[in-house]
């Protein structure tokens, strides 16, 4: 994912062929292959088409009030600044963004971001020292916490920039939009399969409305 979005596509184009294979052997019985993947819209998906035709393609665009994603990415240590956040979501050091990343005074967001990204780095041995002689955490400089922040609003204004240009590179590909919150809803659930021409299992009753990613709720 991180190599795609520097401009350099030859691992995604590889996964897009592993997968494309992997899923024509799953539907050998005319049956239906499904996949639930943060790096559709940030990697393979740009490539997918190469080896199926849009008829045979449909993607759900899972939506969610943007302070709310922010607010949930924060509370998990998901951002751009740590490591566990280049896992999964995209860093301003983008190539050819959509949306404009964050930037400080004069400096590119590029510069702003390896900026942040330094001071962050430079805090964290009096972070440790903190807790291991007081039993309590040191809490990051205002100025910090607010450009995770803002980077972690970019990143999802980024993500929603780069799905309205895919749906309209491939119109032919059948999207359907429906909010996180819709996903308790048996109701909507059955709407979203009707339109993609599937059917349900008898089991969808025992998962739908049942909470089961709960990630430090505590927190």
């Amino acid at each position: 994912m991180n190599a795609f979005a520097q401009g350099r596509p030859k691992l995604i184009r590889n996964i897009a062929l592993e997968k494309a294979n992997f899923a024509r052997s799953h539907t050998a019985d005319g049956g239906t292959y499904f996949e639930s993947n943060h790096c559709f819209i940030k990697g393979f998906g740009w490539y997918i088409t190469e080896h199926f035709s849009e008829n045979e393609i449909g993607a759900v665009i899972l939506t969610r009030n943007k302070v709310e994603i922010v607010k949930s990415y924060y509370r998990i240590g998901c951002s751009p600044l740590t490591s566990y956040g280049r896992k999964w979501i995209l860093t301003p050091m983008l190539r050819n963004p959509i949306v404009q990343p964050p930037r400080s005074g004069q400096l590119s967001p590029r510069a702003t971001y390896r900026y942040w990204n330094l001071v962050r780095h430079l805090i964290l041995p009096f972070q440790f020292l903190y807790r291991q002689l007081l039993g309590a955490p040191l809490g990051k400089p205002k100025c910090l916490v607010h450009y995770e922040l803002e980077a972690l609003r970019w990143y999802v204004e980024e993500t929603r920039a780069q799905t309205e240009i895919f749906i309209r590179k491939h119109p032919n590909i059948r999207c359907y939009r429906i909010d996180i919150s819709e996903l308790n809803d048996e109701d909507k659930i059955l709407q979203m399969l009707d339109y993609f021409g599937l059917e349900p299992t008898p089991t969808l009753r025992n998962i739908a409305g049942k909470r089961t990613n709960l990630k430090a709720e505590a927190d």
